[in-house]
């Protein structure tokens, strides 16, 4: 039988080892459940429980428990608001405790936790004053000094509070990043719909037909046609349109940058690569993994550039620019040019191993004057716009 040092001293030494769980890596349910046996273990508190609000009501579901015996429940146990000892303490606020369950009216034992012949010791969880969260009870192995052991479930309760404040504080910041993220996606989504690609000539049909075939697939796509046809809104519209409309989005003209450069920021590269590469990089392609990557003016890129893109396109694999590692992407390439590339295969400037790969689905971009009778409407579009 311990003495009220005796009792002081495990308290401490139990409240030290909670400190150091709750400010672990485990994730919120393993705390709990640590919680739990530690207070089996050391202070004599069997049959620990702890309960938890719910976000979206104002019941209360158990989220950790510990006993000598094994504990199965195939659905969540809830406690209402006033329901039992567990829901008064979430209506009071404060903590109960009762020198012998089987004399307490209240107690519903739902797990058939509780010894009845022992007391029973029930503290709010609060992360401020009103606003409980949940309830840490447990069962004393004797009736001596419930007083202290009352403040020192007390003492535990708030140190779970601390814990559980900021782990959901967490989980609301998530949330809603998660919810602005949908929304900016669906806004996305619907400013590069179909709608905002203007035209109802013969030959916009064909391009509207052929953007729509595309988007169901993830084959590579070769816009054709001159600069100021909109070969980037329809980019935007297939990459929106299909399956990898979730996955990231990314653009490079080519034509802005020379070959050294071109290669670091498609395939990336590694710390000490070349002056200036401090640390390592991700370049494009690592970066679009799982979504779309729009190479402009395709047609500008060097012979020895155009060797290193054929191999992504036909393996799907790359090394960055200093490294050994063969990284592996998942991406749909959507390329353009506004240059002849089948003269400049015949010339030799472009090879025709990566024409062929380019070209599996093109798409002709028609000038304004070959469709003049979408001025009207384009001019309708652009006046509201502004």
């Amino acid at each position: 039988m311990l003495d009220r040092s005796q009792l002081i001293e495990a308290e401490l030494d139990t409240l030290y080892l909670i400190s150091q769980v709750m400010n672990s890596t485990y994730d919120l349910h393993d705390k709990l459940q640590a919680v739990l046996e530690i207070l089996h273990k050391r202070s004599g508190m069997r049959s620990g429980m702890i309960t938890l609000k719910e976000i979206e009501s104002n019941s209360m579901i158990v989220s950790a428990v510990h006993s000598d015996g094994e504990i199965k429940f195939n659905q969540p146990i809830r406690y209402n608001p006033g329901e039992g000892v567990m829901g008064a303490i979430l209506d009071a606020g404060s903590t109960i405790v009762v020198e012998k369950i089987s004399e307490e009216p209240r107690f519903l034992g739902k797990l058939g936790l509780y010894d009845p012949e022992l007391p029973f010791i029930g503290s709010p969880i609060y992360v401020e004053e009103g606003d409980t969260i949940g309830v840490l009870a447990a069962q004393p192995d004797s009736c001596q000094f419930l007083g202290e052991r009352a403040r020192f479930m007390e003492m535990t309760a708030n140190l779970i509070a601390q814990s559980v404040k900021v782990l959901r504080l967490i989980e609301r910041k998530q949330r809603n990043l998660m919810t602005e993220r949908d929304q900016l996606k669906q806004a996305l989504i619907k400013n590069y719909g179909f709608e905002n690609i203007i035209g109802h000539s013969t030959p916009m049909v064909k391009v509207f037909d052929l953007i729509r075939q595309v988007a169901k697939w993830n084959t590579t796509v070769l816009i054709r046609g001159e600069s100021g046809t909109g070969k980037e809104v329809v980019a935007n519209a297939i990459h929106f349109n299909s399956g990898c409309a979730t996955g990231p989005f990314l653009k490079l003209n080519c034509a802005a940058l020379p070959d050294t450069l071109l290669e670091s920021e498609l395939f990336g590269h590694e710390k000490g690569a070349f002056s200036g590469a401090l640390s390592q990089r991700k370049g494009r392609f690592e970066l679009a993994d799982n979504g779309t990557l729009f190479l402009d003016e395709i047609g500008e890129i060097s012979a020895s550039f155009q060797a290193k893109l054929l191999r992504v396109l036909q393996e799907g694999e790359f090394e960055r620019v200093g490294g050994t590692q063969t990284i592996k992407v998942n991406v749909r390439i959507i390329a353009a040019t506004n240059r002849d590339l089948e003269e400049e295969v015949t010339e030799g400037k472009f090879r025709e191993d990566l024409y062929y790969r380019l070209n599996v689905m093109p798409i002709y971009m028609p000038p304004l004057r070959e469709r003049t009778e979408d001025i009207p409407e384009l001019s309708e579009f652009l006046l509201y716009r502004i």
